[in-house]
């Protein structure tokens, strides 16, 4: 499963998700090409429910981040 975030202004932007790759980012294993690539890793896993099967500080993380207006909650 991917999901394709895509800038309004610019497709150049697109950032290519998928589970992996947005524990990778969260957990520190791979490092974010910016900020708004870990945000998409963050959005992905809420998105999904993955946080739901994580462990505990993945949703603790969440709940700060949309807190903080980061995360969209539809």
């Amino acid at each position: 499963l991917y999901f394709i975030a895509t800038s309004r202004n610019s497709a150049k932007s697109c950032i290519v998700m998928n589970s992996y790759k947005a524990i990778c980012l969260c957990e520190g294993i791979e490092e974010p090409k910016s900020t708004k690539e870990l945000m998409s890793a963050w959005q992905y896993i809420y998105d999904n429910k993955l946080y739901l099967r994580l462990q505990g500080w993945y949703g603790r993380t969440l709940d700060r981040l949309i807190d903080a207006g980061h995360i969209k909650t539809k």
